[in-house]
């Protein structure tokens, strides 16, 4: 039932990973040297930890397929010439999309967090960390 926690080529097995080595780093290095390992409301950090850890990555991977399947169209429609291959670092070492992946999504996870702290709304769902 749970086959996909344990399949190590899966997201959610490196999610549990990486969490979990943070967590122990959180141990060795705390920030706060009282906080209990097992506090109050850890279960709500364990349910954000997944719902934007996981779903919300698949939410913004649907909508970003759809605004590529929008402009594909949009390209077919004006009888532009779709460019043949838009994976523009392809041709660049693995090590080295990596390191963009990894900055790419961090910047925009650092733009949201701003958003979620600037805009009222959203702090309304926000404020609650």
């Amino acid at each position: 039932m749970f086959d996909f926690i344990w399949d190590i080529r899966g997201y959610f097995f490196w999610l549990l990973v990486i969490s979990a080595f943070c967590w122990i780093l959180e141990r060795i290095f705390p920030w706060r040297k009282n906080q209990k390992i097992f506090r109050d409301q850890i279960w709500q950090d364990y349910f954000w930890l997944i719902f934007n850890g996981h779903y919300a990555g698949v939410l913004v991977a649907y909508v970003s397929a759809w605004i590529l399947l929008q402009l594909n169209q949009g390209f077919e429609f004006l009888q532009l010439p779709i460019p043949e291959n838009l994976n523009l670092l392809s041709s660049f070492p693995l090590w080295l999309q990596f390191i963009f992946y990894f900055i790419f999504a961090d910047f925009l996870e650092w733009c949201v967090h701003n958003l979620l702290h600037r805009i009222p709304w959203m702090w309304q769902f926000h404020k609650l960390h």
